[in-house]
């Protein structure tokens, strides 16, 4: 069960996920543990910044994490994330946002193993919170929790951790909320 958000400024990037990644202990035929993920919120490379925001087979985000090779920028990193994601046959699908910016202007698309699904970088502001998760519906709702929040004067990155931790309910979460402002 997985729950994150993304928003933004013109100079900075909020993110926020439910995360509990793929413990040390990864299943056979992965032998780079050293690089196993700990977390669904995985930063790629520092210059250009690129973070991915993970859900779904988690496996699939794993061949993303020891498969990938540094971008120019970040629709470049989409598009290597995205052929990476669609290479590895998996029982699950995976989707995520991936985050980063082009110049100094914060950006985000959507990411899925069915090709179809993933978008082009997109502009992230405060105006747009944008859900991943395990519910469409639960995603949407604390979206718009974290939507009313910031415009009700709450700093982003507080909204962003809030709103998961009161849509999952604290009870469920499967591990802790972790949240990273990122800046160009």
């Amino acid at each position: 069960m997985t729950l994150g958000l993304a928003t933004g400024t013109w100079d900075a990037i909020y993110l926020g996920i439910e995360s509990g990644g793929i413990p040390q202990d990864a299943p056979p035929g992965y032998p780079d543990l050293d690089r196993a993920l700990t977390s669904k919120m995985v930063e790629l490379q520092a210059r250009p910044l690129v973070v991915f925001l993970g859900s779904g087979g988690l496996l699939r985000w794993l061949n993303v994490v020891c498969g990938y090779q540094r971008s120019g920028s970040l629709s470049e990193a989409v598009s290597k994330i995205q052929c990476l994601l669609a290479r590895r046959e998996c029982w699950h699908e995976a989707y995520g946002l991936v985050c980063g910016f082009e110049g100094k202007q914060a950006m985000f698309s959507r990411v899925s193993s069915a090709k179809a699904q993933t978008t082009p970088p997109s502009v992230l502001s405060l105006d747009i919170v944008e859900p991943i998760g395990f519910d469409d519906l639960e995603a949407a709702k604390a979206a718009q929790e974290a939507r009313n929040a910031i415009r009700g004067g709450m700093e982003p990155l507080l909204a962003v951790r809030e709103a998961i931790e009161c849509r999952l309910g604290l009870p469920n979460l499967m591990g802790p909320v972790e949240t990273r402002t990122l800046r160009p």
